[in-house]
């Protein structure tokens, strides 16, 4: 492969790693988005399924709505947990892309760098 090729399938590299990243960062806004919405409108304080007052629950009615009640919440916990962990991948992801940019820029430096040299050392 040529000097010339080499560097244009380097910048085809770079342009869809940057491509990726805008993908990426989209889903992340997307994904926090919903994560907040989540934290702000779903994810009520235990102290808001208090069953305990309502006159209509009792007995095995107030006993399953508090059992319904706990499986919301670790449900809610469990996948917000799972959510911000994507997330981070997501971030991990992005991190790791700007660094094969920055290797495929590293290259392009030493390529041009060679094939300009010889044209300099002839002046």
């Amino acid at each position: 492969m040529s000097i010339h090729s080499r560097i244009e399938e380097l910048k085809r590299r770079i342009k869809k790693y940057r491509e990726y990243i805008r993908e990426l960062e989209k889903l992340y806004r997307q994904t926090e988005g919903g994560f907040k919405k989540i934290e702000r409108n779903v994810q009520i304080p235990e102290e808001a399924y208090d069953l305990s007052r309502a006159d209509k629950w009792r007995g095995i009615l107030k006993d399953e709505g508090e059992r319904l009640k706990d499986m919301t919440i670790s449900n809610i916990k469990k996948d917000q947990a799972l959510t911000a962990e994507f997330m981070s991948d997501i971030l991990v992801t992005i991190e790791n892309l700007h660094k094969l940019i920055q290797d495929c820029e590293e290259e392009i430096e030493e390529l041009e760098a060679m094939l300009y040299a010889p044209a300099e050392q002839q002046m």
